[in-house]
């Protein structure tokens, strides 16, 4: 009974909380500054927006780590931007991971 319990205590309930973070869109920002986060005038800009916002970001290719970690930081921008807004028209926007060119509806 003691093996079971040990199975399920360091196997099956990682796992299923793996599997379950899979599917929850929780985000939190833990920064001194809240750098990763949107501020309430922007996030109320962008539940007004009647036409595309569009972001032109020129990324691509062999990129330096740098950069790499800027392409990461604008992903998390737009994709926290899209939150706020018409779900939708955003789906259609994001066929790429970073396009030279990524819209926010």
């Amino acid at each position: 009974m003691k093996k079971v319990l040990n199975i399920i205590k360091n196997i099956i309930l990682p796992l299923t909380c793996i599997i379950a973070a899979q599917w929850i869109n929780i985000q939190i920002d833990l920064t001194q500054n809240q750098r990763y986060s949107l501020d309430s005038e922007t996030k109320k800009a962008l539940e007004l927006l009647d036409k595309p916002l569009k972001i032109d970001v020129f990324l691509s290719g062999k990129l330096p780590t740098d950069y790499l970690r800027l392409k990461r930081e604008i992903q998390a921008f737009i994709k926290s931007m899209e939150t706020h807004t018409d779900p939708q028209a955003t789906s259609a926007a994001r066929s790429g991971v970073l396009q030279s060119s990524s819209k926010v509806y």
